[in-house]
């Protein structure tokens, strides 16, 4: 018997071009199922499973990356919704920073057997990667940034089975963009498109001055989709 030591990649985005690899990943398959009872509440099984009737096929994916680019890779898309690849559909994809490593993307997903989904698709495009606090919200990018996250989500997807409770057509609306960060100091000023969630300043008499923001906004629709 062989054994596999590696982590597989269901959304293609490793790269090595961008310094980018896949450390782990996780496929959790589920089936839905239906019975009937006797009379004397035991399931009525017998040889054929004649009365046992699994439906709704799916597998929840997720798959994490690190990117320890030293220049920092910009431009960086992925697609969300949409018809999807070989069946896998991405749904949220999220990028968290330290100022002491490289930066860490999660994308999550899933996908029923090879079936495809239905358009709409939102590409959404990176904030930079790499090692580092690279911070996603302020024009220019702040260079006092301790850390930062950053994530793009399909707000809507809906699944549909047949009259067999086979998967028979889904499909994504909306898109959310979130970021926040944590810099020293006061925080930058937002770049455009972002719309504002608020902030805190923290101080301390033993430490120096911080200050936290978050915000969002929204990604629109690919064209002709």
């Amino acid at each position: 018997m062989s054994y596999d030591f590696e982590a597989d990649d269901p959304f293609a985005f490793a790269s090595a071009e961008d310094g980018i690899d896949v450390e782990s990943t996780g496929d959790s398959g589920s089936l839905d199922e239906a019975h009937m009872l006797n009379n004397q509440g035991d399931v009525l099984a017998g040889e054929d499973n004649a009365f046992v009737k699994t439906f709704n096929e799916k597998n929840e994916l997720t798959a994490t990356y690190k990117c320890n680019a030293v220049t920092p890779v910009t431009g960086k898309t992925l697609v969300l919704g949409g018809d999807g690849t070989s069946g896998v559909v991405a749904t949220q994809v999220s990028v968290s920073y330290s100022n002491t490593g490289p930066c860490t993307i999660t994308i999550t997903g899933h996908k029923h057997g090879t079936a495809a989904h239905n358009t709409p698709a939102f590409t959404v495009t990176l904030p930079s990667l790499g090692f580092g606090a690279l911070d996603p919200l302020g024009n220019p990018a702040s260079t006092d940034a301790q850390s930062a996250s950053w994530s793009a989500s399909i707000m809507n997807h809906v699944d549909k089975l047949n009259n067999q409770g086979t998967f028979l057509c889904g499909i994504s609306a909306g898109c959310k963009i979130e970021a926040s960060g944590e810099y020293l100091g006061a925080a930058p000023t937002l770049a455009d498109g972002w719309i504002a969630d608020g902030g805190d300043a923290n101080t301390s008499n033993s430490d120096f001055h911080t200050y936290s923001l978050k915000a969002h906004q929204y990604q629109g629709r690919d064209t002709g989709a």
